[in-house]
C-alpha cells in the first residue's frame, strides 16, 4: 500500500493482514477504485466499503458478499472519512443495538457471530482531517485512529 510516510515505504497488504483480520478499503467513491495495491483484489478477508456497506443495507448486488468476520479480533478500515467511519462503527457496535436499525436480518446474524472487538482506522492526516459529521462526534472506545506508519517489524 502505497504511504506517504517520509521515507516514501510501500506497505504490502501481506503485512497488513499479518496484523489484523480484517481489511476494508473506505475511500469514498461511487464504484470500487482499485488502489493497485497487490492483493487488494484477490487475498481473503478485504472488502471495499462500497461492498460491505451494500450488503449491510440489503442492496441485491451485494447480497453473496458474505463476510466472514470470525477469523479474529481486530480490523482496519483504510480511509477516515464518514463512510469509513460507519464501517468501523457498524464493526464493533452491539448487535442489539444495529436491530434499532435498518440493517438487514443477514447482516445482523453475520454481525452477531463476529469476534472483531477493535478496529483501527487508519488514513493519511491526521485526526483533524478526519471527516465526521457535527451529529457524530463521538466514536467508540474500540475505534482507534492510527497516527503512525506500519513497519514490515510490527503493528503501529
Amino acid at each position: 500500500m502505497p504511504s506517504h510516510h517520509p521515507e516514501g515505504t510501500s506497505i504490502p497488504l501481506a503485512t497488513i493482514l499479518r496484523h489484523y483480520d480484517a481489511v476494508i478499503f473506505a475511500y469514498g467513491a461511487s464504484r470500487d477504485r482499485l488502489l493497485g495495491i497487490e492483493g487488494e483484489s484477490s487475498l481473503k478477508g478485504i472488502y471495499s466499503a462500497r461492498e460491505f456497506v451494500g450488503w449491510y443495507n440489503g442492496l441485491p448486488e451485494f447480497a453473496d458478499l458474505n463476510p466472514d468476520l470470525t477469523q479474529g479480533e481486530e480490523a482496519v478500515v483504510i480511509g477516515q472519512g464518514n463512510v469509513a467511519l460507519d464501517v468501523a462503527r457498524v464493526l464493533v457496535q452491539s448487535v442489539d443495538q444495529l436491530r434499532k436499525t435498518d440493517m438487514t436480518a443477514h447482516a445482523l446474524e453475520t454481525l452477531s457471530r463476529s469476534k472483531i472487538k477493535r478496529v483501527h482506522v487508519v488514513g493519511r492526516r491526521g485526526p483533524i482531517q478526519v471527516s465526521e459529521s457535527q451529529y457524530r462526534t463521538r466514536l467508540p472506545q474500540e475505534l482507534t485512529v492510527v497516527l503512525g506508519c506500519f513497519h514490515d517489524q510490527g503493528a503501529p
